[in-house]
């Protein structure tokens, strides 16, 4: 007869509780269920779908190419010859589909397995069409828009660059025979699919999670913490009651973490590569982002109140890095 150790038992135990949850308090689980499909159907896919798609498709054409013009920056931030192409789509992408990119990559041989982990902290960060998109309804002016991705580009580029490694590795030789037009739709579907659920689950989850504890909780913690469960519901929320450079802060913050919904993603479309640099990238940055949206804000909104402290921070936390 089989046996369970503890650690089995403590999972199944778990399982069992979170069964019993979802039957005794249905209600809480439909409507976060009902969130989370309304945001994947009018938000992810029109948004998203079309994006990857089109992505995959210039992923063929500049695979193994070597673009000279982004030399320079590829070299400070250690990308591969014949793999500068990831630079550009992992900004434009977006996460999840960057981090595909980055695997993508490192199953047709370009990369080797140290170099794709090392990628996920850079070219896997938020991507014009959810800057653009879902935080259009929270900042109304586009300039905004452009600063906030601007900085979660310029903080992803010097975490890359501080955490760059200086030892070679060599990529498996062997490469994978291009994707069909068909393969490639294939793909951006389930990549698309993969994200609306994660994004149905973390909607119950926060569902649930909103009506035990963040309602308890000063505004601003409840919105930045049930952002890091599900962030497209934490951005949307920065909109109520919150300053116009708290939100901004916010904002960065979240963007950059990406919380527990958009971690799961990366796990499902990278496959045998080890999450820890992506975490350890994200400790870096995480600082970053927010001291130079502090920076931005203070001297922007808030009179230059605190500028000449955040710009020391920034240094200084810098110089420890290195």
């Amino acid at each position: 007869m089989y046996e369970m150790n503890y650690k089995n038992r403590i999972s199944v135990g778990i399982y069992c509780y979170l069964i019993l949850i979802l039957i005794f308090d249905s209600k809480t689980a439909l409507y976060g269920a009902q969130e989370g499909i309304e945001t994947a159907l009018k938000t992810i896919v029109p948004s998203m779908f079309p994006f990857i798609f089109l992505i995959g498709l210039l992923m063929q054409s500049f695979e193994g190419k070597k673009a000279k013009k982004n030399r320079t920056i590829s070299s400070l931030c250690g990308i591969p010859d014949g793999t500068e192409y990831l630079y550009v789509t992992g900004l434009i992408s977006g996460y999840p589909a960057g981090a595909k990119c980055i695997y993508n990559a490192y199953q047709s041989g370009q990369l080797s397995k140290k170099d794709a982990e090392h990628l996920l902290l850079f070219c896997n960060n938020p991507g014009p069409a959810f800057i653009f998109g879902v935080l259009g309804c929270v900042f109304d002016q586009v300039t905004t828009l452009w600063v906030i991705w601007l900085i979660q580009i310029l903080s992803s580029i010097l975490t890359a660059i501080l955490l760059k490694s200086n030892e070679q590795s060599v990529p498996t030789p062997t490469r994978a025979n291009k994707k069909t037009f068909i393969q490639i739709f294939n793909d951006a579907l389930h990549t698309t699919a993969t994200i609306c659920g994660w994004i149905i689950l973390g909607k119950v989850l926060l569902s649930f999670i909103n009506k035990w504890f963040l309602c308890f909780l000063p505004h601003e913690i409840a919105v930045l913490l049930g952002g890091m469960i599900e962030l497209s519901n934490g951005c949307i929320s920065l909109q109520n009651g919150i300053s116009s450079a708290h939100q901004m802060i916010l904002c960065s913050a979240m963007l950059t973490m990406g919380g527990f919904c958009i971690i799961m993603q990366i796990a499902s479309v990278t496959g045998g590569l080890s999450m820890r640099s992506y975490f350890l990238g994200k400790s870096i940055q995480l600082p970053l982002a927010v001291i130079l949206t502090a920076i931005y804000t203070d001297y922007f909104i808030l009179q230059r109140k605190y500028t000449v402290l955040y710009i020391v921070i920034f240094f200084s936390f810098l110089m420890f890095v290195f």
